[in-house]
């Protein structure tokens, strides 16, 4: 939501419901795995296999950077 790739799908619909709504799809084509769930059946926690990680790394490019302390790796645009 915060970098604005969450887009409320219907007109007054709020970018919360927007973003369950958007986890839920990728929560139902196996995007994520070991989900957990509150008592209210939110999602409290998921996790992102490793290969789908990479994907998305992959698929981002420049638009993400993981930096360890020396920051030289840093593209302009991060």
């Amino acid at each position: 939501m915060a970098q604005g790739s969450v887009k409320p799908l219907d007109q007054g619909q709020s970018i919360e419901h927007a973003a369950d709504e958007c986890l839920l799809i990728l929560l139902c084509r196996c995007f994520f795995q070991d989900t957990r769930r509150n008592k209210f059946g939110d999602v409290e926690y998921c996790k992102m296999h490793h290969l789908m990680h990479d994907l998305a790394q992959e698929v981002a490019g420049k638009q993400i950077c993981i930096a360890n302390s020396s920051p030289s790796n840093l593209d302009e645009s991060v």
